[in-house]
């Protein structure tokens, strides 16, 4: 699922950069959330895994992360909220 809308990038007010919810139902590779970040205005909504973790290892840039309820129904929820309110 993803949500998309156009904002100005903070350097250059002229050109505009798409925002990108992804939503992670079951972890990611750091690799794969790093390289959305390099052309997309990220942020993450991952379910919590207990005794894992929801992004593989820590981000070596800023991205917003949000994390979730762990149960699926829960989580989803949690996203469809997290969506509607961006």
């Amino acid at each position: 699922m993803v949500s998309t809308t156009r904002v100005p990038l903070q350097a250059d007010k002229s050109s505009a950069r798409l925002r990108l919810a992804f939503v992670v139902e079951s972890g990611t590779d750091v690799r794969l959330a790093e390289g959305l970040a390099e052309y997309f205005d990220l942020a993450v909504i991952a379910r919590r895994i207990i005794g894992g973790a929801e992004i593989s290892q820590n981000l070596s840039r800023p991205v917003a992360v949000t994390i979730g309820p762990a149960g699926r129904i829960g989580f989803a929820k949690f996203a469809m909220g997290f969506l509607r309110a961006h």
